[in-house]
């Protein structure tokens, strides 16, 4: 079941003292006055944030940092094509929270838009069946560092390095895994996101439902989509925003229609910037959300 996330909402419970984040775009006085400032707030002091270069040298020139260096760490991701994924990754000494979505560090990817984030809460008394998400989350981020990060400071990586000092369960293992969430990262050294996700695509498939904000000119991830052979595939696009390939519409077997029919919320003159995918087979469900469009 969906839900409205608010941040600040979370913050109010504590414990967190540390923030990681990634974003494909970053607003830094939206950052800076407001996130962060609220974090500081509630206590979380350490802050680094992954950034693709071009766009972070673009709003280093646009609406330029105050606080960088002071309050937080910049690292820009020196990635020849785009850094792309949203993370959120609040951290404490005995709780986590993991946010993955396709939300930008931004006014309009934390208010304005519509966009789908996948919240998952760890608790080292009650949620520790949760753990290897949280782990492969950091895993994420030191791999980033290491494929994107080279021509950065060494103390960003150290800085990085030590999180697990601050939260020790980090490190911790666990016997009783919980197979229901997973966390699929992409980098320079790994295999891409469709060939990771593969094995996990019920079989036989009777539905796909998708929702995307661009789509490539080729549209190869949709053909790959229906070459799935589910008994009903439909796609939804914000038609009055989004610029799709005129020959979208002529792929057999793809039921083209308007998003905002298939979200639950009522806001659609907002722009729909969420990513998702629904198989629907025989003995299980899978639902896929997060920054891939």
């Amino acid at each position: 079941m969906s839900e409205s996330v608010s941040l600040f909402d979370e913050l109010k419970s504590g414990g967190y003292e540390t923030c990681l984040m990634t974003s494909f775009n970053i607003d830094f006085p939206f950052y800076e006055e407001v996130l962060l400032r609220r974090m500081r707030s509630s206590g979380v002091y350490h802050h680094l944030v992954l950034v693709d270069q071009r766009m972070c040298m673009q709003a280093l020139n646009e609406r330029p940092p105050h606080l960088v260096g002071q309050h937080y760490s910049l690292a820009p991701m020196d990635c020849k094509k785009a850094f792309h994924p949203k993370l959120l990754m609040l951290l404490g000494k005995n709780k986590g929270l993991l946010a993955v979505g396709s939300h930008n560090i931004t006014l309009s990817g934390f208010g304005q838009n519509l966009e789908v984030t996948n919240v998952i809460r760890f608790n080292t008394k009650t949620r520790i069946e949760l753990l290897p998400v949280f782990k492969s989350a950091y895993q994420a981020f030191q791999t980033w560092m290491k494929d994107y990060g080279n021509n950065l400071p060494s103390d960003l990586s150290e800085s990085l390095s030590k999180v697990p000092h601050l939260c020790p369960w980090l490190d911790g293992e666990v016997k009783n895994l919980n197979d229901d969430y997973q966390l699929l990262f992409t980098s320079k050294s790994t295999s891409n996101l469709w060939s990771q996700f593969q094995p996990a695509i019920p079989k036989p498939l009777n539905r796909i439902i998708g929702i995307s904000a661009f789509f490539d000119k080729s549209l190869s991830v949709v053909n790959k989509l229906q070459e799935l052979d589910a008994e009903n595939f439909t796609l939804g696009i914000q038609q009055s925003r989004v610029q799709a390939p005129a020959h979208i519409v002529d792929i057999e077997g793809v039921n083209v229609v308007e998003s905002s029919g298939l979200l639950s919320e009522n806001n659609y003159h907002s722009y729909i910037h969420a990513k998702l995918l629904y198989f629907d087979g025989d003995e299980h469900q899978v639902l896929v959300s997060g920054s891939a469009n």
